[in-house]
């Protein structure tokens, strides 16, 4: 019994240090202390005697717990006590009643787990020098049974119960013990053959406190270790969660420490805008139009009247070709026929009105040959056409929005009203990206609006497209209104 009692013992001490390495919980509310118990109970014997009738016990505890920075925590204690044991009914020559006063003296360890700061179960082994002093209440024995007033023996103490926490020094405890006795003469008797006696019990009491740390603040932070969930960092206290004791670097855990974030308890919504500051950007150009209902979020509002709640600036309102700000139609497009097309207004033209010639005696001449230029309308053609970049392609793309076949097909009209004329289609970019980015989609839109004339009917050897990149600015590219002008395909006349 005694080797399976030690195996036990050792086995609960060496899983409790692993978990006790492992653990990352509160400070323990025992950690470090000394605690004085006193008990007082019932207890139930399992002797010889069919009827094990309750008896009552007493008992003192002094106990030291580790310091520990687990959930777990592990103690050793010493224990004297006496227990009260007593029986009836038996039917032999032996003393029909008994009542044995057991007095111990023990040695042990506990281990605690909290579950919470106030409720902490526990588990304790502990072995006993056991004297006991049985009181027979009748001297009849037959020659089978040896009767026994006084003797020395072991005990085996085990127990499971709880410790709950009402303060910093006070706590009430209630558990249940069982105690193997290597004898069987607890009851005053000693039969041949017979198996060991037996008892439990069931403790209820109260413990007092003292806290054997250096400083009840290690960190001096101000916060008591026992309520300080990093004794050994102080606080920084910035405002957030100041009273767990831990210093937060992050408060709100978006990777930016707080020392650098200018938003320090708001996370930074990581959005490609201004994403260093630590502070979440909900309007990042400032429109008024939060970014979650915002077309253009880098790009401001113009709020010229016309959709003014995607949040794009609309540089051609009317997808004419010709910006706003030149033009005098901007919710109108230009008809593009010829009869004052820089305006930006739809017109028609004016009839002209042909005066009859007055007869006169005619007069013949000799004849003369005229030669008919052959590029007569080649001055009625604009020498460049304009594409704005956000009205007549899918942004980031080359692929061309359905608003802007329109004015493209007035561009081919125009175009192959004089087959002769050659014409070059140069993409151009602001220089947002890598220089191969920026080339290769201004060569993309060129080539996009190339193929786009040449399904139109015109030739392609009458076409060349070019991919210019970010040379060729118009406008500053510092800007969101500059980089937006800059991104723009021209198709030029270049004979």
């Amino acid at each position: 019994m005694l080797k399976t009692f030690c195996q036990i013992l050792f086995t609960v001490l060496l899983s409790t240090n692993i978990f006790a390495q492992s653990g990352f919980g509160d400070y323990n509310p025992f950690s470090n202390k000394i605690t004085l118990s006193i008990y007082s109970g019932l207890t139930k014997g399992e002797t010889d005697y069919p009827n094990s009738d309750l008896g009552y016990l007493g008992k003192g505890e002094v106990a030291y717990f580790f310091d520990s920075r687990s959930l777990f925590s592990f103690g050793l204690h010493v224990s004297g006590g006496i227990s009260v044991i007593n029986g009836s009914g038996i039917k032999s020559l032996a003393p029909p009643d008994f009542s044995s006063a057991l007095i111990t003296l023990g040695a042990g360890g506990s281990v605690n787990y909290s579950l919470t700061r106030e409720f902490v179960p526990f588990i304790s082994l502990e072995i006993q020098p056991l004297w006991i002093n049985a009181d027979q209440y009748s001297n009849k024995a037959n020659p089978n049974i040896k009767l026994v007033t006084n003797r020395f023996t072991v005990n085996f103490h085990s127990e499971i119960g709880f410790r709950y926490v009402l303060s910093e020094l006070i706590s009430l405890n209630g558990s249940i013990g069982l105690n193997f006795v290597n004898a069987d003469n607890i009851d005053g008797l000693s039969y041949v053959n017979s198996n060991n006696d037996f008892f439990t019990t069931f403790n209820i009491g109260i413990s007092y406190a003292i806290d054997l740390s250096e400083s009840n603040d290690k960190d001096n932070d101000g916060i008591i270790d026992s309520k300080d969930m990093c004794p050994y960092q102080a606080e920084d206290f910035d405002g957030f969660e100041d009273e767990d004791g831990c210093p937060e670097f992050d408060n709100d855990n978006d990777g930016l420490i707080d020392s650098k974030d200018n938003c320090p308890n708001e996370a930074e919504d990581f959005d490609g805008f201004e994403d260093k500051d630590g502070c979440p950007d909900t309007d990042n150009d400032k429109d008024g139009i939060l970014d979650v209902n915002d077309k253009c979020p880098d790009s401001k509002e113009d709020f010229d009247g016309f959709e003014d709640n995607d949040g794009c600036p609309d540089l051609d309102n009317d997808n004419d070709g010709i910006l706003d700000s030149l033009d005098k139609c901007p919710n109108e497009p230009e008809t593009f026929n010829n009869f004052e097309d820089n305006d930006g207004c739809p017109d028609t033209l004016p009839k002209v009105k042909i005066e009859e010639p007055k007869e006169e005696p005619v007069k013949k001449e000799p004849e003369q040959k005229v030669e008919i230029p052959q590029n007569t309308t080649k001055s009625l053609i604009p020498s460049e056409f304009t594409l704005d970049g956000k009205s007549t392609f899918i942004n980031g793309s080359s692929t061309v929005k359905n608003g802007a076949f329109g004015y493209l097909n007035q561009i081919a009209e125009q175009i192959k009203s004089n087959p002769t004329l050659r014409w070059r289609i140069e993409g151009h970019m602001d220089n947002s990206g890598t220089p191969f980015e920026v080339k290769a989609l201004s060569t993309a839109r060129a080539s996009a609006i190339l193929d786009y004339l040449v399904s139109k009917g015109i030739s392609p050897s009458s076409l060349e497209a070019v991919g210019l990149g970010d040379q060729f600015p118009i406008s500053s590219n510092s800007t969101a209104f500059g980089r937006e002008k800059n991104r723009r395909v021209v198709i030029k006349r270049i004979r």
